[in-house]
């Protein structure tokens, strides 16, 4: 409404952590199921949209020279786990939109609305529907 968008019949959103490390899969799993989620309330997934059923997708992330806090908090606690650095992490945030909006509706709602462009940035995806 903020905007004077009125086709926005819907909005989930999630929450990403892009892991760079060396870690096997099977440990990422462990260190997701047991530092990040918790599994009566969250879901989660390694490599898949959670969401498939949307208009839009905007992923909102930090500019590279912006320091990710929650990421460094993500890295202490994936240490504190498991005893040692494990390698680096940045976070991001997805927004999946539902309803029949155009492209430049979308645009307007990620860079007046979701993202800061001082420090962050981000991206669109066509959703399937």
């Amino acid at each position: 409404d903020d905007l004077g968008i009125a086709s926005v019949e819907a909005i989930n959103t999630t929450e990403l952590y892009y892991f760079e490390t060396s870690l096997v899969e099977e440990k990422i799993r462990e260190i997701t199921e047991k530092v990040f989620i918790d599994p009566l309330i969250q879901k989660y997934s390694l490599d898949k949209d959670i969401y498939t059923d949307y208009n839009y997708c905007i992923e909102v992330k930090f500019n590279a020279d912006v320091t990710d806090n929650v990421g460094m908090v993500a890295e202490e606690a994936i240490k504190d786990f498991t005893g040692k650095k494990e390698g680096n992490i940045r976070t991001a945030k997805r927004f999946y939109l539902h309803g029949a909006l155009t492209k430049e509706e979308t645009e307007r709602i990620a860079s007046e609305l979701l993202a800061n462009d001082v420090i962050e940035k981000y991206s669109i995806k066509e959703g399937k529907k």
